[in-house]
């Protein structure tokens, strides 16, 4: 893991744009919080907390991307969620002495800012601010209950494209770059048939395969049927 470099200074604010509930805060009020704010680099495949650890800060994902997942007793790897740049990692953080029932690993290098979760704390007390994490839980809590109905979609090829769709919406991106993986175990698919189907909607032309790891959507309307 590389540090760039142990404060957050030379970033000023940058580090809070991305973190949705605090970008009204007014300019001291942030400067307040990079105080203590810290950025570092980690590797592919690095573990940024662990399932356990507890909960004392929020993370800002600048770029690459991240997951979060847990693994079964044979070990299997279960993907609960994965977070790409301009997306923030804070859940648990407002509840007392939680710890995080997930680990956080890096499915390639990215550049993360840590965020004291005592500091951030000290800013709810701002009308803005609070209305803002009210907003942002809400949309947090539709996220959730649409990650539910997912996996009750039976068919592989429907949850798979449900999926798809859910992502590009999330990313705002009709270009989608996930490992088959990492796909398979976000829906609970095994890698094999999510290979299979995603070859019968590249036949079907709804989707298009670019490069090793990333598809484009092509038709939103008839993937969604």
């Amino acid at each position: 893991m590389n540090q760039i470099p142990e404060h957050c200074h030379h970033c000023h604010v940058d580090c809070l744009k991305d973190v949705v509930f605090l970008t009204d805060l007014e300019a001291p009020q942030k400067a307040e919080i990079m105080d203590h704010a810290v950025r570092q680099t980690y590797r592919k495949d690095e573990v940024i907390f662990r399932e356990g650890d507890p909960v004392t800060a929020i993370y800002g994902i600048h770029s690459g991307k991240v997951k979060l997942c847990r693994y079964d007793e044979e070990g299997t790897e279960h993907i609960i969620r994965i977070f790409t740049a301009g997306e923030t990692i804070w859940e648990g953080l407002l509840l007392e002495e939680s710890s995080y029932p997930y680990s956080c690993v890096c499915v390639m290098e990215a550049d993360v800012c840590r965020i004291r979760g005592e500091d951030v704390k000290k800013t709810l007390t701002d009308p803005a601010a609070a209305l803002q994490v009210i907003h942002f839980l809400s949309k947090e809590l539709l996220d959730a209950n649409n990650r539910i109905s997912l996996l009750n979609v039976t068919a592989p090829k429907a949850r798979l494209s449900k999926f798809l769709l859910q992502r590009a919406e999330h990313i705002r991106s009709d270009v989608i770059t996930l490992r088959l993986s990492d796909i398979a175990s976000s829906i609970n698919l095994r890698p094999e048939t999510v290979s299979r189907k995603l070859k019968e909607l590249e036949q079907e032309g709804l989707v298009e395969k670019i490069g090793q790891s990333s598809l484009r959507i092509l038709d939103p309307e008839k993937l969604g049927e």
